[in-house]
């Protein structure tokens, strides 16, 4: 789910608790956060997008399994 730029571009791009909500609805079990922390895209800070998607996740936070540049995801069979 995209969670960066949406200051100002917020008519075009979701904030992180959008996102999470949007992969809610569509019955995610993980979230996977694109579009930010690459490089400045727009005005929020640079660890604003990560940070408010875990707080918005909140015990929850499990579903987002990749939170560096470069972290590795695997899905194991249960």
């Amino acid at each position: 789910m995209p969670i960066g730029a949406y200051d100002p571009w917020i008519h075009a791009h979701c904030n992180p608790e959008q996102a999470l909500a949007m992969a809610n609805q569509a019955g995610a079990e993980f979230v996977l956060p694109v579009h930010h922390r690459t490089f400045k895209l727009s005005n929020e800070p640079y660890n604003e997008p990560i940070e408010r998607l875990l707080l918005a996740a909140g015990s929850a936070e499990d579903r987002i399994p990749i939170r560096e540049i470069g972290q590795e995801f695997r899905i194991t069979s249960r």
